[in-house]
């Protein structure tokens, strides 16, 4: 028998557009922060669109989410039983678990980087203010 568990990663888009509308943001807001264009945003919202973790990061930044808040996994288990009739399992709990612990760099990364333009975005604007 063979048996074999994947994880599959579903972006709950409805949840992304619940927090945008409470942060009072607008589709043209996020999808200049992505950008995107507002048509191209609409379709990732409205589920016509993949997105990729890239863009799942870089929204929960804007939403100030944790990006477990918008991000849905499931395991489906796939069985073939031998002739014998023998049933044995194939852990995939390991392959999760460090799947998640690359997500979570890759989020810790995309914040170090916001908190970089943040630092450079007022740099910049101290620099404007001394010209003016």
């Amino acid at each position: 028998m063979l048996s074999k568990s994947t994880i599959t990663m579903h972006v709950k888009t409805e949840e992304i557009r619940r927090i945008r509308r409470e942060r009072d943001f607008s589709q043209e807001y996020m999808a200049e922060m992505l950008n995107l264009s507002q048509s191209q945003y609409s379709r990732l919202e409205n589920n016509e669109s993949p997105i990729d973790f890239e863009k799942i990061g870089k929204i929960a930044i804007i939403l100030d989410v944790n990006p477990f808040d918008i991000l849905e996994f499931s395991e489906q288990s796939f069985i073939n039983c031998s002739q014998s009739g023998n049933i044995n399992t194939i852990n995939n709990n390991e392959d999760f678990k460090n799947e998640r612990e690359s997500y979570l760099q890759q989020i810790k990364e995309l914040k170090e980087d916001k908190e970089f333009l943040k630092q450079e975005i007022i740099s910049l604007k101290k620099l404007l203010d001394k010209l003016s």
